[in-house]
């Protein structure tokens, strides 16, 4: 007996010891590498980074084959902790812009999970963190929150692999479903045994550190979220009791509850609200299916609506109105619309929505090698550039001095994405009945916004060009900022990037509409009510002083623009030399530029640009 317990005993402190084993950061490596060899980024020969236990690795993987692995090199063994030569492989030439290339890969959300877990970036890391850390005791709060992500990661591969990954050889649970395929009551059993897992996971963070900061805010948000997720995935699977046990275990701090109120309570009644992330769409989800508010909007994720099963959830709740053809987005060739210019099309260059559509799911002009290599038999493409976009009643006529269209034109991009072309299938189907709203920008509707509240509704009329339009945005921003809006605004408690947000843009078009105006005292009041209401000043929260600091400019307000700007400069450079996955970053050159944009305007302003000269020595000197 004391022979196994001292095995056990020892196999601890071994996980233990190797969860804190120092390796270099992903942005150390990847700085290591570009200052050294040039990458390639074809689809089926693509260069990608993962981190094993062994040490971090250089692959070549095929993007349009699950990343399925073509060949790797250990770059930097834990063994010897120094990297190693891959000349033979990668040449000796530096990447072009060695800079440009870090930035484009710690810009990916997949920066967050190299920070987080102790193993990523290949075809079987959830299941191999799972192994070595799910017995483990005391591990840090970092490696819980890995390893609850590698247990959420695996619980995908029993359903419809939205993290990626390909299937383990000897576990046929683990086939791929089909696009609309409903998983077997097995397949179910292994998926809620490991979100489950991910959740307790999280729970263990959550009680002991309960500020802990993770992507999404703090560990009780990310355990709300975990369990919305399951709530999702349930449901996606047609279960909705075993989707209903999720909501029913949980609670939401109330900040977060009244910045879902303050989206519903931003829309007419019977509305269909576009939202576009986790943290804004699961508590919306939240408060209506567990607290019964304003159930008369339909809240869709404009993302999921690149996910069959979730336009198969969306058909059996008849929520909405979707035309989009089954048959269209049931295969992998629904998943993208190529616009490319077709010799064989003499037709117009622009067209109608319900045109485009007819080209798309009729194929009439279908593609066969879009990439080198690859068979591509039935992707749908459009010889036109430009549609026009159909505005149902329901859109309304703001007054009767502002200009109306029953139709918005619309550019296309090289491609559709098949979210996008969902997202106006279901906008146009049913806007003769029911108002359209966003819970942020949406490119296609730019001009056509109007800040309804704190969402963006979908009007008649070009928001750019009609000052009506304008005048009654002010008025209406008034009233609700005066008598419905409740902030919700990050501080020491918690974090909320919707409400930051939320909060300065509807603040910040205010202060525009004024200063266009030439009425900088009223620009300056509502300038001041927002930065009475802010938390101890804090530029972590960035996204909310980048913008105010502009504002402030427009308000001309002196004291308050160099305030803000200088906090702002400081963060930016911080995050140069000290990546983290939270924050966006830029490379020198960037920071740099960013500074000098920031210095010529103080000296416009006739302000002292001392601090942010010692940012630029700082920056030139240290780096």
């Amino acid at each position: 007996m004391k022979k196994y317990f001292l095995v056990y005993t020892l196999s601890i402190l071994c996980c233990h010891s190797f969860a804190q084993s120092p390796l270099p950061t992903y942005p150390e490596v990847l700085r290591q590498f570009f200052t050294h060899y040039t990458a390639t980024d074809e689809y089926d020969n693509y260069t990608s980074f993962s981190k094993k236990k062994d040490g971090w690795y250089v692959q070549q993987v095929h993007r349009l084959k699950s990343d399925s692995l073509l060949n790797e090199h250990l770059f930097w063994p834990i063994a010897s902790k120094t990297y190693s030569d891959l000349s033979d492989t990668y040449g000796t030439t530096p990447a072009e812009d060695p800079e440009k290339k870090v930035a484009g890969f710690l810009n990916d959300i997949s920066f967050y999970s190299f920070e987080r877990c102790r193993y990523y970036g290949y075809n079987g890391w959830n299941s191999d963190m799972i192994r070595d850390f799910g017995s483990a005791q005391n591990l840090s709060d970092t490696m819980l929150e890995g390893l609850s992500r590698a247990y959420s990661s695996y619980a995908s591969t029993y359903l419809w692999y939205q993290s990626g990954g390909a299937e383990e050889k000897g576990d046929t649970l683990q086939r791929m479903l089909g696009r609309t395929e409903i998983p077997s009551a097995e397949r179910i059993n292994k998926a809620l045994y490991n979100i489950e897992k991910s959740i307790s996971t999280l729970q263990v963070v959550e009680k002991r550190n309960p500020a802990f900061g993770l992507l999404v805010g703090n560990a009780h948000l990310k355990v709300f979220n975990e369990n919305m997720h399951g709530y999702m995935q349930m449901m996606f699977a047609d279960r909705e009791k075993e989707a209903r046990h999720f909501i029913d275990q949980i609670t939401l701090d109330e900040p977060y509850r009244v910045q879902a109120r303050n989206y519903l309570n931003s829309c007419d009644s019977n509305a269909i609200l576009f939202s576009f992330s986790d943290n804004d769409t699961y508590q919306l989800w939240y408060i209506q299916e567990k607290e019964g508010y304003r159930k008369d909007i339909a809240v869709i994720n404009s993302s999921l609506l690149g996910l069959p099963i979730y336009l198969e959830m969306l058909r059996r709740k008849m929520s909405v109105k979707i035309t989009t053809p089954v048959r269209f987005y049931e295969k992998a060739t629904g998943d993208v619309v190529y616009c490319l210019e077709n010799k064989e099309y003499q037709g117009p260059s622009s067209v109608s929505f319900a045109t485009l559509e007819k080209m798309i799911y009729e194929r009439q002009f279908p593609l066969e090698n879009i990439y080198q290599g690859e068979a591509s038999v039935g992707y749908a493409s459009v010889p036109v550039k430009q549609f026009s976009f159909p505005l149902g009643k329901a859109a309304g006529f703001l007054q009767k001095k502002a200009t109306a269209t029953s139709a918005i034109n619309i550019k296309l991009q090289s491609y559709l994405p098949m979210n996008d072309l969902l997202l106006l299938n279901i906008a146009a189907d049913n806007s003769n009945s029911r108002p359209i709203y966003f819970t942020s920008f949406y490119d296609y509707f730019e001009d056509n916004l109007l800040m309804q509240g704190i969402v963006r509704k979908l009007v008649p009329t070009s928001f750019t060009s009609d000052s009506a339009v304008k005048r009654l945005e002010a008025k209406g921003l008034e009233d609700f900022l005066a008598n419905t809006f409740h902030p919700v605004l990050s501080d020491e408690k918690i974090t909320s990037y919707d409400g930051d947000q939320a909060f300065a843009v509807a603040y910040a078009l205010l202060v525009y509409h004024y200063a266009e105006k030439k009425q900088y005292a009223e620009a300056k009041k509502w300038l001041q009510k927002a930065i009475d209401q802010l938390p101890a000043y804090d530029a972590d929260h960035i996204r909310r002083y980048e913008l105010l600091a502009r504002v402030c400019v427009a308000a001309k307000d002196r004291v308050n623009t160099k305030k803000f700007y200088e906090a702002t400069c400081r963060k930016v450079v911080d995050n140069y030399f000290y990546p983290n996955a939270v924050q966006s970053y830029k490379t020198k050159a960037e920071v740099l530029e960013y500074l000098q944009t920031t210095i010529n305007l103080f000296r416009e302003n006739q302000l002292d640009t001392s601090v942010l000269d010692g940012l630029v020595e700082k920056l030139q000197v240290e780096s």
